[in-house]
């Protein structure tokens, strides 16, 4: 299984090419790093950040490739799973290590 992740606007601009190439199985769409790419890290509502994740997500799903990504606030597994996304992430590694590092902070005071 090879995972190519679109984390940019460039990758989103070249979305169609990168889609063509033999080999690849799946694409992970990155929702931080895209919108740090697009001027307005960790702003899901930004016009040019939703313009191409939509995109990106279209031209994916309209290839024989498999799309995958993570979820992002206001949206829930089964949202991403209606738009066409075969594997869903419900947190990063960082969130998760964030939360069990808050947890274990809480307990020892």
């Amino acid at each position: 299984l090879v995972i190519c992740q679109i984390e940019s606007l460039q990758a989103v601009e070249n979305i169609d090419a990168i889609c063509a190439q033999d080999g690849i199985d799946m694409f992970f769409i990155g929702p931080l790093d895209l919108s740090a790419s697009a001027g307005c890290m960790g702003d899901y509502k930004n016009p040019t950040f939703v313009k191409a994740l939509e995109r990106a997500e279209t031209t994916i799903r309209d290839s024989d490739k498999w799309l995958g990504g993570l979820v992002m606030p206001g949206d829930s597994t089964a949202d991403m799973f209606k738009r066409g996304y075969n594997l869903v992430m419900p947190g990063s590694d960082v969130f998760l290590l964030r939360e069990a590092a808050l947890e274990n902070l809480k307990a020892a005071l």
